[in-house]
Formats: C-alpha cells, structure tokens, sequence
C-alpha cells in the first residue's frame, strides 16, 4: 500500500514512523507538534512491510526529474538517451519509475545485443589438451600425461557491467513496491542474469563502470542501476541504503543553477571559499566554512553573488548572508535564485550604509517541471537572461 506526502508540506505520522523516516532521510525530516514535515527530498521509504511512504514535488512529477537528473548531473548523462518515459509507474512514484524504466531499457538493450560477455582466464586438468598446455604446471606435476595442465578462456557473463544490472535487479525484486512496478520485463531480466552474481562494492558503486563501445546500448542502464543501488541522487555523500530511494530535490536545484551559467559561457568560481582572518597575537588567514555557490566575475556591473535557495520564502538570514559574501568580495549585487511561483514577493531588496553604500539583493526564478532536456536547457538561459539583465 502507498501512502503519498508531499516535500515541504506537513503530514500526520506516528513517533514509530518518524523513527523510521529518520533512520532513512537524517536531517530532512522535522518534527511539527503532532506533525512530521519532510525537507528538499523525493522518492519513496518502504516504512513496513505492506506500506511504502511515497514523497513527491508538486513542482516535478517523476518523468521531470528524470529528465532533471539527466540534465543536472553528467554521471546521469546517458539517461538523455532514453525515450518517452512509462506514465503508468508514477502513480507509485520517482523510485517505481526508475524501477519500470530500468527494466524496460535493460531488456530493450538485451534483446539488441544480448547480455554481453568477456573472456576469462582458467586453469584445469584434463585427458585431453585443451586450450593451451601450461608447460610449468606439467613439469612441476613430474610429468604426468594422465592429467593434462591446461589454460583456457571461457566466454563469461561475470562483467562488472553486468554485476551492477544483476544488483539493479535483485534490489528490484526485494521490494514490493518497485517489484510490482517494473512488470512483465523484470522476470524475463532475472532470467537473462541469473547466471551473474549481484557483486558492486561502494567503490565501484560511487565511480560509475567505463563502457567500451560494446557496452554503449547499457548507457542508460548502468545510469539507472546506480540510482536504485545508491538510494539517492545528487546528495552530498551520504549514502541511503536498503528500503530508501530518494533524491535530494535541494542539491539537484543547486546543480541546475550552476549548469545554467556553465552553458553560458560565462566566467564564474563555483564553491567560492570566504577568505577570514583571526586577529590576536598569533593572527592567522584561512578560509572559513562558507561557500558562495556561484560568483560571476565579468558582468557589465561588476561581480554578482548568486545563491541557489529550494525554498518558498526569503528570510533575513539569507539576506545576511548575502551581505556577508558581498562583503567578502567586493561585490555589489547579489542573486537569490528560487523555484518559479514558489515565494511571493521578488521585489528587490536594497540595504544602504550610513556612507551610503549599497548592496542589492535580487530575486531570480528557475521555472521546473520540464519533461525533457530541452525545457530544462530553456529553464537555464532564462534564468541567465535574467541576471544578466539585472546586471547592466
């Protein structure tokens, strides 16, 4: 059984499900009175057996984010390859949709080429030569002929690719809810890799297997894979394991933002560090904890802060921080770009010294909710056109 919240909007839960959210999502779920509210995150929890606790964005349905994540993230390139995605999985949202696509396009992708195989080396005794005679082994073994020595290279499945699809496919079949959405294709795929061991390691998980050329129809696939082993996309390196599939909507935003002046050719620091000095007899510089999303240097106007906030209201918080990164590079101007629709008043803001100096603080928005990459890639040169408009 589903049960459907939405991100950033409270809902009635038990303190045995707020136990379980947070042993799953940490930080993003909040405690409201007799309320939980779950923060900048999508996907779904398995909370039970029978319940799956499924979160979704009211500004991006499943088949958006797809195309987001694809757009945002180039470890998740090869999902641009992908078609029109199944409407019928996401009634049981983001992580039934990866789970249908997934074994949609690795059964496509088998029926083209075949599960691929690769060459390995293996040593044995027999009668009769095989392969080639291991001439070490023989006389070691006093040369016995009754056992040859011999070295043969069987075609096997057991690629790394191959591993990872068999993992995708085993995390599908043990999960009730992601098993009832992949469909027909899921038992045929089980088939197909049933001779392939569900061996990825984290290493092999946190850098994405190279494809050779052979392996290029898999692009999707292993893009896929990854996103139902890892548990959550675009986070900041904490791993959610097991029952969990979710996105941090937040940190795809942040992403979306960056990649929307990277297109443009402008000349930006990302992740720009606030340089301090601590003052005393032993006086020191280093960097503080801070971090300016982006700061683009060659604008008519001089340099501009811009900050990415998933959120639906300006706070003076994040006015002090703007201050405090204009403050630090010299900047004038800066930008707070949101969520298209999400906060109601975009006027801009101007703080004046008693010098009469300035900083500006403008509002910027990023429309979401395209279907394919294309309205993701106008979403950005609007956004761009929009500052540097504000900037002249």
């Amino acid at each position: 059984m589903n049960e459907v919240v939405y991100t950033g909007e409270p809902f009635p839960a038990s303190r045995a499900d707020e136990a379980r959210l947070r042993q799953h999502l940490g930080g993003w779920v909040r405690r409201e009175g007799p309320l939980l509210r779950i923060d900048k995150v999508v996907g779904q929890v398995r909370m039970d057996r029978d319940r799956t606790l499924v979160i979704r964005s009211r500004k991006a349905d499943g088949a958006s984010l797809l195309a987001w994540l694809a757009h945002a993230d180039p470890q998740l390139a090869a999902l641009r390859m992908l078609g029109t995605t199944p409407r019928s999985a996401e009634d049981g949202g983001f992580g039934s949709l990866i789970a249908r696509v997934f074994c949609l396009e690795t059964w496509r992708a088998i029926q083209t080429t075949g599960l691929l195989r690769s060459y390995h080396r293996r040593q044995i005794r027999a009668a009769t030569i095989r392969g080639r005679i291991d001439f070490s082994q023989l006389s070691r073994g006093g040369g016995n002929l009754g056992r040859i020595p011999c070295v043969v290279f069987a075609r096997l499945p057991q690629t790394p690719l191959n591993r990872l699809l068999a993992a995708a496919t085993q995390r599908i079949e043990h999960d009730t809810e992601l098993r009832r959405a992949a469909g027909a294709s899921l038992a045929m795929l089980s088939t197909a890799l049933a001779e392939v061991p569900p061996l990825v390691t984290t290493a092999e998980l946190a850098r994405p297997p190279s494809l050779s050329r052979l392996e290029q129809p898999f692009a999707a696939s292993a893009a896929l894979a990854g996103l139902l082993l890892c548990g959550n996309g675009l986070d900041d390196g904490r791993q959610v394991g097991g029952p969990a599939l979710v996105v941090v909507i937040s940190r795809l935003f942040e992403c979306t933002v960056v990649r929307a002046f990277r297109d443009a050719r402008l000349r930006l620091s990302t992740q720009h560090p606030v340089e301090v000095r601590y003052a005393g007899p032993h006086s020191t510089t280093g960097r503080s904890p801070m971090r300016i999303d982006l700061l683009l240097h060659d604008l008519p106007g001089g340099p501009v802060i811009v900050d990415a906030k998933y959120k639906t209201k300006i706070t003076s918080s994040d006015l002090q921080q703007m201050v405090t990164y204009c403050w630090a590079t010299g900047a004038r101007r800066a930008v707070l770009v949101v969520p298209a629709g999400s906060v109601q008043d975009t006027r801009t803001i101007v703080l004046e010294n008693a010098f009469d100096e300035q900083i500006e603080v403008a509002v910027a928005e990023l429309q979401l909710g395209a279907r394919h990459l294309g309205g993701w890639q106008r979403a950005g040169q609007q956004l761009v056109e929009q500052v540097v408009q504000r900037s002249r």
